[in-house]
């Protein structure tokens, strides 16, 4: 179990400004999003957040009606706080956008934010553009019959020119038919 505490004052400032900047809709709507930074506890596991048993950076949950009616923030963001002091401000910046990035104003059929018993913005989760898996032995067993080999080179063919430099290793006959 990863040890949890709240963001040095820094870092909430630096979430804030992220708000401010990029996230406009949910300031105006007051939407309230804490941080909390995961630390390894002695013993544990490497990797303080984890999401789908995948570590990862940071992640962002939306709280439940019943917390947020006792005065729990709408969202909160909990960040791997030794990733965090490695990163440069720019990674800090883009990694909270991310975060902020995935909270989407629930709205009405005439595009009005809904708000739930308690008066509150309601929220829900915008998935990612892309979500890559898969695993390297059976991509390079199977080539360009592999769903990962697939995946990946329609996200390459959709957002190479804008985003990637990737190679075109994975081409070919499979190895096994």
């Amino acid at each position: 179990m990863p040890q949890l505490g709240k963001a040095p004052s820094e870092a909430r400032a630096k979430l804030d400004d992220v708000m401010k900047r990029f996230h406009g809709p949910l300031v105006d709507a007051e939407v309230t999003v804490g941080l909390l930074f995961a630390w390894q506890s002695e013993g544990g596991d490497m990797a303080p957040v984890k999401l789908h048993g995948y570590p990862c950076a940071a992640v962002v949950r939306i709280t439940p009606y019943r917390q947020r009616v006792q005065g729990i923030e709408d969202a909160v963001i909990t960040v791997d706080g030794a990733l965090w002091s490695q990163m440069p401000d720019v990674e800090r910046t883009a990694l909270l956008d991310h975060e902020l990035y995935h909270l989407e104003l629930a709205r009405d059929k005439d595009d009005q934010i809904k708000s739930d018993d308690a008066g509150r913005p309601k929220l829900k989760m915008r998935l990612h553009d892309w979500q890559l898996g898969g695993f390297e032995a059976i991509a390079r067993r199977h080539r360009d019959a592999a769903l990962e080999v697939q995946a990946f080179k329609a996200t390459q063919k959709t957002y190479s020119q804008a985003l990637f430099a990737w190679g075109d290793d994975m081409a070919g006959e499979p190895e096994v038919a």
